[in-house]
């Protein structure tokens, strides 16, 4: 993630002014609910189906996306990345020789 979308990530989460301030700040409701503790945003995941990640105190992350109202669980990044990969499969890969 870059650090512009860093920053922009971090507004939205303490501006709920913005609409994508509320819905972060909503997203933010639903992984704390899951979660059980405080979350805090840690980046976005994806291109076409983005989804915003959270860490909790205890460690785990918890991904939302904005089509699907289920809190996603996770022990680390590479479970993550394996679970885009097998939802959202890719239309083409090409192999460079």
């Amino acid at each position: 993630m870059g650090e512009d979308a860093a920053v922009e990530l971090y507004k939205a989460y303490y501006d709920e002014g913005t609409s994508a301030g509320e819905r972060i700040c909503g997203e933010a409701l639903a992984a704390k609910a899951v979660a059980g503790t405080e979350v805090s945003p840690v980046g976005i995941i994806g291109y076409y189906y983005p989804a915003t990640v959270y860490v909790a105190e205890n460690g785990m992350l918890y991904c939302v996306h904005e089509y699907e109202s289920d809190v996603r669980v996770f022990a680390d990044v590479e479970e993550i990345l394996a679970d885009e990969l097998q939802v959202h499969r890719p239309i083409r890969i090409e192999r460079r020789r």
